[in-house]
This record gives structure tokens, sequence and C-alpha cells, in this order.
């Protein structure tokens, strides 16, 4: 099985018992490997940005933004596989967050990959 089994006692442990989905006695619930998640993310971004910088940039900082717009765009849907995600602030402030700056990314993208390239 694809999960992750953390240790009694551990903060997603505490946070499974705070939020009643285990009882006192029972051991800690199988959880999405979301550490897991963000590694391979990570590397398939790094993977990204290295070819984008080996093939050549439209403009200066288009790197970090594209970066930034991947990595925010993974932190969105990994939100829903997380424990925490329902959490007060969590259920709107970082969904809100991640599809500002994925929004942000792709329009700074276009008009600086455009800029120039505008017919008569």
């Amino acid at each position: 099985v694809w999960a992750i089994n953390y240790p009694v006692g551990s903060l997603p442990h505490q946070w499974q018992l705070a939020n009643q989905v285990v009882g006192i006695f029972s051991k800690p619930v199988s959880v999405h490997p979301t550490p897991v998640y963000e590694m391979l993310a990570l590397g398939l971004i790094l993977l990204l940005v290295l070819h984008i910088e080996k093939s050549g940039k439209c403009f200066e900082g288009q790197v970090f933004l594209i970066a930034a717009g991947s990595y925010s765009f993974f932190r969105l849907i990994n939100l829903f596989f997380r424990a925490d995600a329902n959490e007060d602030i969590g259920l709107f402030f970082y969904p809100i967050l991640y599809i500002l700056i994925v929004v942000v990314t792709i329009m700074v993208y276009r008009f600086k990959c455009n800029k120039g390239k505008a017919g008569p």
C-alpha cells in the first residue's frame, strides 16, 4: 500500500487524536506520503528549470518564475492530500495564495515572452 505510517506520539498521530480520527489506544492511520510527493515534485521542477536554462530563456528571471509557479501549482494539488488541509486558515488562505501565484506567474510569463514579438 502506498502510504506512510507515522509513529505513536508523532505530530501526525497527535493531529489524528485531536481530530478524533483514531482513539487514544489506536495506532495512527496510514496517510498519503505527501513528503515523498513533495520530493518528487521538486525533482521534476529542477529538471524542468535545468532544461529551460539549457535551451535558452526569453527573459531574465524566467527560471525563477517558472520554478515559483510550478511549485505553487504542486502545493495547490498536494494540499488536498494533507490531513491538515481542513484547518481554519489552510482551507481558504493557502489555496487562494497558490492560485494567485500561479495566475500572476502565467500573466508575467506571457507578457515577458510576448514582449517584442508584437507585429506592426
